[in-house]
C-alpha cells in the first residue's frame, strides 16, 4: 500500500490507520471508550441493620442462662440478682429463671459521686433487672442411703 508523506501525517490515533486511504482498512482489534465515569461500588453497598437498644425481655418472662436482657450505651438500667454487666453495658442473665424488673432506691457508698446528694436528702431511684431462678425440685438422696 503506497502512501505519501501527506497521508502519514493524518493517521487515526486509536487504530493507527491512515484517514485518507483508498483501500479499505481491516481492524485487528476493537477499542471501546467508556460512556460514563467510573463510580466505584458505592451504589452497591448494603445497609447495616439498626441495633435495638433497651430492655429486650418482658417482666415475668422465662429466660435461659446467657440471654441478653438489655442493651444500652450508658448505664440506664442496673444489674440486679443473677445479672451481669458485660461490655458496652449489656445486661446478661447468669441463671435460668424469671425476669423481674423493679424500681429501687440507691444507697451509694461514701466515695460515690452521688453520695453528697443523698446526704442532702435526695432520693435517687433506678431501674434494676433481676433474674429469679426456678425453684429446685427436692429430689436428692443422702450419700449414706445409696
Amino acid at each position: 500500500m503506497a502512501t505519501s508523506c501527506f497521508m502519514l501525517a493524518f493517521r487515526n490515533k486509536i487504530t493507527n490507520i491512515p484517514l485518507f486511504s483508498k483501500t479499505p482498512a481491516v481492524l485487528t482489534h476493537q477499542v471501546r471508550l467508556s460512556s460514563k465515569a467510573a463510580g466505584g461500588a458505592t451504589k452497591h453497598r448494603g445497609h447495616s441493620r439498626k441495633i435495638k437498644r433497651g430492655i429486650l425481655v418482658a417482666d415475668g418472662q422465662n429466660v435461659q442462662r446467657g440471654v441478653t436482657l438489655c442493651t444500652q450505651l450508658q448505664l440506664r438500667y442496673y444489674p440486679g440478682e443473677n445479672v451481669t454487666l458485660g461490655d458496652r453495658c449489656t445486661l446478661t442473665s447468669v441463671v435460668d429463671g424469671k425476669v423481674m424488673i423493679t424500681r429501687e432506691t440507691l444507697n451509694p457508698y461514701a466515695d460515690s459521686p452521688i453520695y453528697p446528694g443523698v446526704l442532702k436528702g435526695e432520693v435517687i431511684e433506678r431501674i434494676f433487672l433481676h433474674v429469679i431462678p426456678h425453684p429446685q425440685a427436692n429430689k436428692f438422696k443422702l450419700v449414706s442411703l445409696i
